[in-house]
Protein backbone atom coordinates (compact mmCIF):
# COMPACT_ATOMS: atom_id res chain seq x y z
CA UNK A 1 0.00 0.00 0.00
CA UNK A 2 1.22 3.45 -0.82
CA UNK A 3 2.01 5.84 2.03
CA UNK A 4 -0.30 8.52 0.60
CA UNK A 5 -3.29 8.86 -1.69
CA UNK A 6 -6.08 11.27 -2.62
CA UNK A 7 -9.48 10.37 -1.23
CA UNK A 8 -12.80 11.80 -2.33
CA UNK A 9 -16.06 11.01 -0.58
CA UNK A 10 -19.26 11.61 -2.51
CA UNK A 11 -22.65 11.83 -0.86
CA UNK A 12 -25.98 12.84 -2.32
CA UNK A 13 -25.24 16.53 -2.54
CA UNK A 14 -21.63 17.07 -1.50
CA UNK A 15 -18.17 15.83 -2.39
CA UNK A 16 -15.09 16.34 -0.23
CA UNK A 17 -11.51 15.58 -1.26
CA UNK A 18 -8.58 14.97 1.08
CA UNK A 19 -4.90 14.19 0.82
CA UNK A 20 -4.26 11.16 3.01
CA UNK A 21 -0.86 10.60 4.59
CA UNK A 22 -1.13 7.18 6.20
CA UNK A 23 1.69 7.91 8.64
CA UNK A 24 -0.20 10.99 9.93
CA UNK A 25 -3.36 9.32 11.23
CA UNK A 26 -6.15 11.76 11.99
CA UNK A 27 -8.16 11.56 15.17
CA UNK A 28 -11.84 12.40 15.63
CA UNK A 29 -13.32 14.98 17.92
CA UNK A 30 -16.77 13.66 18.85
CA UNK A 31 -17.96 10.76 16.69
CA UNK A 32 -20.06 7.67 17.34
CA UNK A 33 -18.05 4.55 18.20
CA UNK A 34 -19.65 2.05 15.82
CA UNK A 35 -18.61 2.08 12.15
CA UNK A 36 -22.22 1.93 10.89
CA UNK A 37 -23.07 4.96 13.04
CA UNK A 38 -20.04 6.81 11.68
CA UNK A 39 -21.16 6.04 8.10
CA UNK A 40 -24.69 7.30 8.88
CA UNK A 41 -23.23 10.46 10.41
CA UNK A 42 -20.99 10.90 7.35
CA UNK A 43 -23.88 10.44 4.91
CA UNK A 44 -26.01 12.87 6.86
CA UNK A 45 -23.23 15.48 6.83
CA UNK A 46 -22.75 15.07 3.08
CA UNK A 47 -26.51 15.41 2.51
CA UNK A 48 -27.54 18.32 4.68
CA UNK A 49 -24.48 20.50 5.13
CA UNK A 50 -23.04 22.49 2.26
CA UNK A 51 -19.28 22.86 1.96
CA UNK A 52 -19.43 26.50 3.03
CA UNK A 53 -21.23 25.51 6.23
CA UNK A 54 -18.77 22.79 7.27
CA UNK A 55 -16.54 23.71 10.17
CA UNK A 56 -12.89 22.68 10.23
CA UNK A 57 -13.72 20.17 12.97
CA UNK A 58 -16.49 18.63 10.84
CA UNK A 59 -14.15 18.40 7.84
CA UNK A 60 -11.54 16.70 10.02
CA UNK A 61 -14.16 14.23 11.30
CA UNK A 62 -15.33 13.51 7.73
CA UNK A 63 -11.72 12.85 6.74
CA UNK A 64 -11.22 10.58 9.76
CA UNK A 65 -14.31 8.45 9.01
CA UNK A 66 -13.42 8.13 5.32
CA UNK A 67 -9.76 7.30 5.90
CA UNK A 68 -10.59 4.76 8.59
CA UNK A 69 -13.16 3.04 6.38
CA UNK A 70 -10.84 2.92 3.35
CA UNK A 71 -7.83 1.67 5.29
CA UNK A 72 -9.92 -1.02 6.99
CA UNK A 73 -11.82 -2.23 3.92
CA UNK A 74 -9.56 -1.81 0.90
CA UNK A 75 -7.23 -4.78 0.98
CA UNK A 76 -5.35 -4.29 -2.29
CA UNK A 77 -2.26 -2.20 -2.87
CA UNK A 78 -3.19 1.11 -4.42
CA UNK A 79 -1.67 4.41 -5.38
CA UNK A 80 -3.33 7.55 -6.51
CA UNK A 81 -7.03 8.25 -6.18
CA UNK A 82 -9.88 6.55 -4.33
CA UNK A 83 -13.57 7.49 -4.45
CA UNK A 84 -15.89 6.46 -1.60
CA UNK A 85 -19.61 6.66 -2.38
CA UNK A 86 -21.97 7.16 0.55
CA UNK A 87 -25.50 6.64 -0.78
CA UNK A 88 -28.92 6.70 0.85
CA UNK A 89 -30.45 3.31 1.52
CA UNK A 90 -34.05 2.62 0.52
CA UNK A 91 -36.28 1.91 3.49
CA UNK A 92 -38.65 -0.88 2.50
CA UNK A 93 -42.13 -0.70 3.94
CA UNK A 94 -42.36 -3.05 6.90
CA UNK A 95 -38.66 -2.81 7.72
CA UNK A 96 -38.54 0.96 8.09
CA UNK A 97 -38.42 0.85 11.87
CA UNK A 98 -35.16 -1.15 11.91
CA UNK A 99 -33.45 1.29 9.51
CA UNK A 100 -34.89 4.33 11.24
CA UNK A 101 -33.54 3.25 14.63
CA UNK A 102 -30.02 3.10 13.14
CA UNK A 103 -30.41 6.53 11.55
CA UNK A 104 -31.92 8.12 14.65
CA UNK A 105 -28.90 7.09 16.74
CA UNK A 106 -26.81 9.69 14.90
CA UNK A 107 -29.53 12.17 13.98
CA UNK A 108 -29.60 11.18 10.29
CA UNK A 109 -32.71 11.16 8.10
CA UNK A 110 -31.61 7.99 6.26
CA UNK A 111 -29.28 5.07 6.63
CA UNK A 112 -26.36 5.04 4.22
CA UNK A 113 -24.44 2.47 2.19
CA UNK A 114 -20.69 3.01 1.71
CA UNK A 115 -19.09 1.70 -1.49
CA UNK A 116 -15.43 1.96 -2.49
CA UNK A 117 -14.92 2.55 -6.21
CA UNK A 118 -12.00 1.02 -8.09
CA UNK A 119 -8.80 2.94 -7.23
CA UNK A 120 -7.46 5.05 -10.09
CA UNK A 121 -3.87 5.95 -10.90
CA UNK A 122 -3.18 9.66 -10.77
CA UNK A 123 -0.08 11.83 -11.15
CA UNK A 124 1.62 13.19 -8.03
CA UNK A 125 0.29 16.64 -7.08
CA UNK A 126 -2.67 16.55 -9.50
CA UNK A 127 -4.71 19.59 -10.43
CA UNK A 128 -8.53 19.76 -10.25
CA UNK A 129 -8.93 18.55 -13.84
CA UNK A 130 -6.90 15.40 -13.18
CA UNK A 131 -8.87 14.71 -10.02
CA UNK A 132 -12.15 15.14 -11.91
CA UNK A 133 -10.97 12.72 -14.63
CA UNK A 134 -10.00 10.14 -11.97
CA UNK A 135 -13.38 10.65 -10.27
CA UNK A 136 -15.24 10.09 -13.56
CA UNK A 137 -13.23 6.92 -14.28
CA UNK A 138 -13.87 5.62 -10.76
CA UNK A 139 -17.63 6.19 -11.16
CA UNK A 140 -17.66 4.67 -14.65
CA UNK A 141 -15.90 1.56 -13.32
CA UNK A 142 -18.84 1.02 -10.93
CA UNK A 143 -21.68 1.48 -13.42
CA UNK A 144 -22.46 -2.27 -13.60
CA UNK A 145 -22.51 -2.52 -9.78
CA UNK A 146 -24.74 0.55 -9.48
CA UNK A 147 -27.20 -0.72 -12.10
CA UNK A 148 -27.38 -4.14 -10.47
CA UNK A 149 -27.91 -2.70 -6.97
CA UNK A 150 -30.00 0.40 -7.72
CA UNK A 151 -33.03 -1.01 -5.90
CA UNK A 152 -31.00 -0.80 -2.67
CA UNK A 153 -30.72 2.97 -2.99
CA UNK A 154 -33.37 5.59 -2.24
CA UNK A 155 -35.36 6.89 -5.19
CA UNK A 156 -33.88 10.35 -4.65
CA UNK A 157 -30.39 8.92 -4.77
CA UNK A 158 -27.82 10.42 -7.12
CA UNK A 159 -27.30 6.86 -8.43
CA UNK A 160 -30.48 7.14 -10.49
CA UNK A 161 -29.29 10.34 -12.17
CA UNK A 162 -25.85 8.87 -12.89
CA UNK A 163 -27.30 5.68 -14.39
CA UNK A 164 -29.71 7.76 -16.50
CA UNK A 165 -26.82 9.81 -17.90
CA UNK A 166 -24.90 6.65 -18.85
CA UNK A 167 -27.49 4.62 -20.75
Amino acid sequence: MSDSFILSVMGESEIETFDVQISNKRSPSLLPNLEEDQINWLGSMLDIVTEEDLTDAQKADIAYVCESYILKNLKSDFKGYILLLVLREKWPVGQKAKFKVKADKVGANHTYIPHICEPQPIEPSPDETQIKIAEDKALASQLAFLRKNKKRFANSSAVYAFIGQNR
